[in-house]
């Protein structure tokens, strides 16, 4: 029984380091007429999937990516909405509204993302590859949804983008940022969360206020989310590693010579 207890725990061990798990996810997009686009007004729902998700806030939202354990992936385009869901969607972000200078609420990408395990998560945003955007990315990761009926997206949020304005939302706390200079270019980040509700606002962070949109450049982008393992320390490793030898000196003792 000791020797199978042992077994166990070592077992367990192991499979916490490994952060095995057979994970699924998907995501849903925001079909509503009054959420079409990043420039309409914001509070409606009707998710692509059929669901039926907790978001009450004021705020836009256009998509919302489902995580369910260590090594999920999605991607989040235009064209993974229509291949996988038949839905035309178009996930754009006008006149560089996350750069600093020029930062306003209503020329956001907005997107949420529920994580359901503690999670090693990379985000990365490029310039849809195939259509010649030449989107320059930047983007904030915010703590919990919004459920604010006072939060408007009508407004400057990102003078400073290590403190960005939420506007008007109580609930949504700072976590990170990213972003590049680099037109056509990606933005990504890799942090630890922990199972729970995010938010993503996504903008262009080129430096000039109006986009290119005036030249009809295009401003569209794509996405995609993973989780993995959180990395253990050394500590760990070589406490799973003294289990098992543990286990086996154990079993060597018991050995009966011939």
């Amino acid at each position: 029984m000791k020797n199978f207890k042992k077994l166990a725990l070592a077992a367990s061990v192991s499979s916490l380091m490994l952060g095995a798990s057979a994970a699924q996810a998907h995501v849903a997009y925001n079909t509503h007429a009054a959420a079409s686009t990043n420039v309409s007004a914001g509070g409606g729902q009707t998710w692509s999937d059929g669901g039926s998700y907790a978001y009450t806030g004021n705020l836009p939202t256009h998509w919302v990516a489902n995580l369910h354990g260590v090594g999920s992936s999605v991607e989040v385009s235009d064209h993974d909405a229509f291949n996988h869901q038949g839905v035309t969607v178009d996930l754009q972000s006008a006149n560089n509204k996350w750069n600093p200078a020029h930062s306003w609420g209503a020329a956001l990408g907005y997107g949420l993302i529920n994580i359901m395990g503690h999670s090693d998560v990379a985000v990365t945003i490029n310039a849809t590859d195939d259509d010649g955007s030449d989107f320059t990315p930047g983007f904030t990761l915010w703590k919990n949804w919004d459920a604010s009926a006072a939060s408007n997206k009508h407004g400057p949020w990102n003078a400073d983008p290590a403190n960005p304005d939420t506007r008007g939302s109580n609930e949504l706390l700072y976590l990170d940022h990213a972003a590049t200079s680099t037109a056509g270019g990606t933005a990504s980040l890799t942090t630890i969360l922990a199972p729970g509700e995010y938010s993503l606002w996504i903008g262009g962070n080129a430096t000039n206020a109006n986009g290119g949109n005036t030249s009809g450049l295009d401003q569209s982008y794509q996405l995609a989310i993973s989780t993995s393992a959180v990395p253990l320390p050394a500590a760990a490793w070589l406490f799973g590693g003294a289990l098992l030898s543990l286990f086996g000196a154990n079993r060597r003792k018991k050995v009966v010579p011939a």
